[in-house]
């Protein structure tokens, strides 16, 4: 992660959510550099993808709140998630 990235965590989002869809869905604040998806029990699906810090900060803001695939969005900072 360079010193310029930002971690964001998206909560809520629906168990067939692939990498290439949220690629899809960010496409327009900028590319994600790192992305990983995971479940820590049956429907809550959470992903943590790193941006450069100003395309993430407007991620953040245009989509935390918003619906996706019928689903709202709670979309977050994340800090240390890369490390170690």
């Amino acid at each position: 992660m360079a010193f310029d990235d930002k971690t964001l965590r998206i909560q809520n989002i629906s168990d067939e959510t692939s990498p290439r869809d949220l690629r899809r869905l960010l496409a327009k604040y900028g590319p994600i550099s790192k992305v990983q998806i995971y479940s820590d029990r049956p429907n809550q699906v959470f992903a943590f993808l790193t941006m450069s810090r100003g395309d993430a900060e407007d991620a953040l803001e245009n989509l935390n709140g918003q619906r996706w695939l019928g689903r709202r969005l709670s979309v977050n900072e994340e800090k240390n998630w890369w490390d170690g």
